[in-house]
């Protein structure tokens, strides 16, 4: 007959093991000096960045800063004439940004951690999500 471990230690064996790909995983993004770049890592530094450490304009411009179109595309009224609810919801879905805010949190988080606490230096900038990525994903 088969005994199952107490829950205490296959909790304790989860934490451990997922420590120890933690540390395997910030190794590996510390070594490495190539790295896959696929077009979604940059679209959440590029925004990061400008949110972290621009200094807007008073109409909300920030100079400096690059996005590209898929932070841009903007609601355009349409002046009313919308039929319904949801067709506006649609309509302003087709003219929003393309990409949500939500994947760019965490970097956005990063940055402005290191900008309070004055350690905002090009290699906390440029590794920093590289290592936080190793930890979330």
């Amino acid at each position: 007959r088969c005994r199952s471990a107490p829950p205490q230690v296959v909790m304790e064996l989860i934490v451990r093991l997922y420590l120890a790909l933690c540390a395997y995983r910030i190794l590996n993004a510390l070594a490495i000096r190539t790295q896959f770049d696929p077009d979604e890592y940059w679209q959440t530094l590029e925004p990061a960045h400008c949110l972290a450490f621009s200094t807007p304009d008073p109409n909300g411009v920030s100079y400096g800063c690059s996005y590209t179109w898929e932070w841009t595309r903007r609601w355009e009224d349409d002046g009313g004439n919308s039929v319904g609810k949801l067709q506006a919801f649609l309509l302003q879905a087709l003219h929003g940004p393309v990409r949500s805010y939500l994947p760019v949190l965490p970097t956005y988080a990063l940055y402005k951690l290191a900008r309070f606490a004055g350690i905002d230096t090009p290699a906390v900038i440029s590794r920093g999500p590289v290592i936080l990525n190793a930890v979330l994903v």
